[in-house]
């Protein structure tokens, strides 16, 4: 595939292999892409990664309520893979510490590093050192959640490890000692997958990323406003409604979850490595039952956890990865327990 498509497909089938062009920008507007056991999805390759300076653009398709009269068990809406999926983007680094705490009204960040692959025009943010968080509100009388003062900004110049941004910063991002320091993460990639309609789009209606093969190897990619299981709320086994309507919370539907990809083959993990989540309802980076390792990767503003291990016989490496803005239910033992 290499073309830059505006057409809205309504499902792809691939038995097959569906390899998209790494030299040219490709963009596809899809509701459901489904890889069959025989088949294989490939953006970019080991040897060919997709070039830094074109981009690949996969939108989950803003098609509103899914129609359970095709769909019972709410599945589709997103990318769902029996098969093989390689995903790489071009390699970037994707947090480091600052050189310098970058103070109210700053437009200059000193990162004293020259990160690899950061552009003009990659969003990042810089991590809050003023965390509130549940503490009691006495005008509200009760304990409330306190937005993080984490900042998302966009890079408009690099010059070597100072980069310019594109508003004065609104918080102080100082620390309380000399040996430790905000973070700056890159949360973009030149591989997007996203929901069309983007932060603005209902819960519900938001696609998915669900991997069940063993080989799975996803690389330098971004997985924005995914998610359709919101952990605010109960979420329920699919199997355990009597019922299933459009707007049932549904566990399992997941910005990027490697499900059930088996740990028999402790040698092969599937790889997630230096990839961004951005933007869920519930969970980030989902491992159920499987061997994978996780390395290197971002999560921002994620609700209920950034990184899980679901049923805890789960194998292989998390290293090097960063949570940013991960909110839970409540606050106290009690809260997690119920």
């Amino acid at each position: 595939y290499n073309g830059e498509s505006t057409a809205s497909i309504f499902s792809i089938r691939v038995d097959g292999e569906l390899s998209f062009a790494t030299d040219r920008n490709t963009s596809l507007t899809v509701d459901t892409v489904v890889v069959s056991m025989s088949g294989r999805l490939e953006i970019g390759t080991e040897g060919q990664p997709v070039n830094a300076g074109v981009t690949t653009e996969i939108l989950i398709a803003d098609n509103g309520d899914i129609n359970t009269s095709w769909d019972p068990k709410l599945i589709s809406r997103g990318i769902v893979a029996m098969g093989e999926v390689e995903i790489r983007g071009a390699e970037k680094t994707t947090f480091v510490t600052v050189d310098a705490a970058p103070m109210t009204g700053a437009t200059l960040i000193d990162l004293g590093e020259v990160p690899t692959g950061w552009r003009v025009g990659d969003t990042i943010v810089i991590t809050g050192t003023h965390k509130e968080g549940w503490y009691w509100d006495n005008d509200l009388r009760d304990v409330i959640y306190h937005e993080s003062q984490d900042e998302e900004v966009v890079i408009t110049a690099i010059n070597g490890d100072k980069i310019t941004i594109d508003r004065p910063l609104v918080y102080d991002h100082d620390a309380p000692r000399a040996d430790l320091s905000a973070y700056v993460a890159n949360t973009t990639r030149n591989i997007t997958i996203a929901s069309e309609g983007g932060e603005d789009t209902p819960v519900n209606q938001r696609g998915h990323v669900m991997l069940m093969n063993s080989d799975s190897d996803v690389r330098y990619a971004a997985f924005d406003d995914l998610g359709r299981t919101d952990k605010s709320e109960p979420a329920f086994d699919v199997n355990s409604l009597s019922s299933v309507t459009a707007d049932s919370n549904v566990k399992g539907r997941y910005p990027l979850h490697f499900h059930r990809t088996g740990t028999e083959d402790q040698d092969s993990p599937a790889m997630a490595v230096g990839n961004s989540v951005s933007g869920s309802p519930g969970w980030g980076f989902a491992q159920h039952s499987g061997n994978v390792n996780m390395i290197g990767n971002v999560a921002f503003d994620v609700f209920g956890a950034a990184f899980v291990a679901e049923d805890g016989d789960e194998t292989g490496t998390w290293l090097g990865k960063i949570a940013i803005r991960t909110e839970g239910i409540a606050y106290g033992d009690h809260a997690v327990k119920d």
